[in-house]
């Protein structure tokens, strides 16, 4: 299966939504040009597309949902997912100076003492939200899944699968939806139901997510109970570079700094850190 979709659905009789996510063209084309050849660093890559993906898909707004990693003494610099409401989405990853190959690496190696920062640009200048997490535990997975127990205090499941050889990558999410007006024995049940459905998403394979149909992965899975699904989003990977916004940078510099990029021919050179293309100003 080579489509890039994310699917949400709900499981009736129960106030517990999800969404599945899986990238294979989307991830193969920014590995193309990120990949590092050492595996692990690749993976954290991909992780940060698929929770980019899940995280944004919570909000339903026309602007640009952006997750940033900033490395701290690992291998990573910085991570950065810009992602759309209509499901493109577009990313980058910049390495440190120096970094030492090793025959493992492990994500603390990768990362060092970073965080991950979630940026939620709203239009018509609303004032954007942001939300710094700590980089926890032996994954992003770990990091995200501590943030939303710790800020959101949720119940939530995340489970995010990549494989750099393939250049695919997917994820599954749930969520409790809090009610408010639940006694104390629905809590209980809501509670045993949650914990149902962690046991058995503890299943999920990496090949049956990577390459089965994401509807039959559902049905499979939660088969004790009635899945609804709702209309997918298929994702892509597009950038949104142009002149027009390079010259509006180039603009915004000082005199100072404009004479200083300046080239052969009084040329200014800018490339696009996300895709690579190069504009001349």
């Amino acid at each position: 299966m080579d489509k890039d979709v994310l699917l949400p659905f709900s499981l009736d009789n129960t106030n517990i939504k999800g969404k599945i996510v899986r990238l294979n063209k989307t991830s193969a084309k920014l590995l193309e040009r990120f990949s590092t050849g050492i595996s692990a660093v690749d993976k954290v890559f991909l992780d940060s597309l698929v929770l980019s993906q899940l995280i944004s898909s919570n909000f339903k707004f026309d602007g640009t949902f952006k997750l940033q990693i900033n490395g701290d003494g690992g291998i990573i610099k910085m991570i950065l997912c810009d992602n759309k409401l209509n499901g493109n989405m577009r990313a980058y990853m910049g390495l440190h100076d120096g970094y030492v190959v090793g025959d493992k690496h492990s994500f603390q190696e990768i990362i060092g003492n970073g965080v991950m920062i979630f940026h939620l640009i709203l239009p018509n200048s609303a004032k954007p939200y942001q939300a710094i997490v700590e980089l926890s535990g032996n994954s992003l997975e770990d990091s995200a899944y501590n943030w939303f127990r710790s800020s959101e205090q949720t119940r939530t499941y995340i489970k995010i699968f990549s494989n750099a050889e393939k250049k695919s990558a997917a994820g599954l999410f749930l969520q409790k939806i809090p009610n408010q007006y639940a006694t104390e024995e629905e809590i209980e049940q809501e509670e045993e139901i949650f914990n149902t459905l962690k046991i058995l998403s503890d299943t999920l394979k990496e090949e049956e997510i990577l390459e089965d149909s994401l509807e039959d992965v559902l049905y499979k899975l939660y088969n004790e109970f009635d899945v609804r699904l709702f209309e997918e989003t298929k994702v892509s990977y597009k950038c949104t570079c142009s002149a027009k916004k390079i010259k509006e940078v180039v603009a915004a510099m000082s005199l100072e700094e404009q004479e200083e990029l300046r080239k052969d021919n009084n040329v200014i050179k800018i490339t696009c850190s996300f895709c690579g293309k190069e504009y001349q100003i």
